[in-house]
């Protein structure tokens, strides 16, 4: 359904479709706290992160049409063989280790916008 929404030129409803899966992700992610099993469980912790992993790696795909630059860093931090194709059905491997983090939207100070302000004609 969300490729048609995109082949229909359905945008907005295209992201709030990913919106949806986004929204679900952070409700597992919140219910499951990970971040509370470290010593009690880390078996269990780390089932529950590659399980958010590959809900990241789904998700990011479906927003390559919209933001491909920083969605490419993050598919291939996930899977280093990943390439731009939606149809594949690739997906993440069995063991994930993210070592270097990259920033994907940097932060623009006044100095670089000339103290652009997004309500004025500026």
């Amino acid at each position: 359904e969300t490729i048609q929404l995109m082949q229909q030129y359905a945008f907005s409803r295209y992201l709030e479709k990913i919106e949806q899966a986004i929204v679900l992700a952070n409700q597992y992610m919140d219910s499951q706290k990970p971040w509370t099993l470290k010593d009690v469980n880390s078996k269990r912790m780390q089932n529950i992160l590659f399980i958010l992993v590959k809900q990241i790696y789904r998700i990011t795909k479906f927003l390559f049409p919209v933001i491909p630059i920083a969605s490419e860093k993050v598919l291939k931090q996930i899977n280093p063989s990943w390439t731009m194709d939606l149809n594949a059905t690739e997906d993440i491997p069995e063991k994930v280790t993210i070592s270097r983090v990259e920033v994907l939207f940097p932060k623009i100070n006044n100095e670089e916008t000339g103290n652009f302000d997004v309500f004025t004609n500026n």
